[in-house]
Formats: C-alpha cells, structure tokens, sequence
C-alpha cells in the first residue's frame, strides 16, 4: 500500500507542477504517446506486409503446383501411349 501512497503522491506532485512545469510533463506525455502510435502502426505495417507475401506465395504455389501435375499428367499419357503403340 505504501507503493501505491508513493505513487498518487507523485503524480499529484508531478500535475501540480511541482517537479515539472505542467507544459514540460504534457510535452513528455504527448511524445510518448506519439512513439507509442509509432510503434503500434510500424507492428500493424509488418502484419500487413508478412500476410500479403504468404497470400503471393501461396498464389504462386498453387499455380506451380497446378502446372507441375499438368505435366506429369502429360508425360504419364505420352508413356501410356508409348506402351500401347505397336512396335
């Protein structure tokens, strides 16, 4: 409890201007709350980025593996008609 005491007083010391002037302490605040936002869109920016390259990749894996099996097909066909031809 005493932390907490501790604490309340010296907030209401810092908002009273006691420490600080009041126009000092909304400058700090304001600019860690910029920071803050700062910090929240760069992390929101690199979610963005990281789920837009695993929907590209996963576009260009599917049409990989799409063409892949088309060509195995075909090569399956060329050999089938290969073993039934008449030599």
């Amino acid at each position: 409890m005493a932390c907490l005491e501790f604490l309340k007083d010296w907030r209401d010391n810092l908002l009273s201007g006691q420490y600080l002037p009041i126009t000092v302490t909304v400058a700090i605040a304001l600019f860690l709350l910029k920071e803050i936002l700062e910090i929240r869109r760069r992390a929101l920016e690199r979610k963005r980025k990281t789920n837009a390259a695993k929907l590209l990749l996963s576009q260009e894996l599917e049409k990989n593996h799409w063409a892949l099996f088309s060509f195995f097909r075909v090569l399956q066909e060329i050999k089938d008609s290969q073993a039934s031809a008449p030599n």
